[in-house]
């Protein structure tokens, strides 16, 4: 009985420790509630995921964050994005999703960088990868470290 009340304790506070937030299916700008499912913009310790076809651009100027990214749709990023666990560009089900860094823009990643489609970073932009890159695909790189 101890070590299934132990169980639950266990399942009840690891669930509770992040929060998983998707797109409406729509897309839109990162800091727009009508982006999100429930209206939940999201912060450093969610797991987000960019539906497929969904189109997310964050603001130039404006600072996301997020524990983990699993990105079937676009990405733009003019801001910044710091996304403390893992980065992966899936290419779900040939979604054909795509990262765009753009020259105001910049993505750090505490984490892996798993690129599986395409990843653009345009001159100016950068990409900090703490863990490992991986990369199964196409990009095109202005500054990487």
């Amino acid at each position: 009985m101890k070590k299934v009340l132990s169980l639950i304790a266990f399942l009840f506070f690891s669930t509770s420790i992040f929060s998983q937030i998707q797109t409406t299916g729509s897309g839109g700008d990162w800091n727009s509630t009508t982006t999100w499912a429930g209206g939940v913009i999201p912060s450093g310790s969610d797991a987000v995921t960019i539906n497929a076809g969904d189109e997310v651009t964050i603001p130039a100027g404006y600072t996301a964050n997020c524990l983990s990214i699993l990105s079937r749709g676009n990405l733009t990023i003019a801001g910044t994005l710091n996304c403390s666990n893992l980065f992966n560009n899936d290419d779900y089900l040939y979604s054909a999703p795509e990262v765009i860094i753009q020259t105001t823009g910049s993505l750090n990643i505490g984490g892996n960088f798993v690129n599986e489609h395409n990843l653009t970073i345009e001159d100016g932009g950068t990409l900090d990868v703490d863990g490992n890159f991986i990369n199964e695909s196409v990009y095109d790189a202005g500054l990487f470290s």
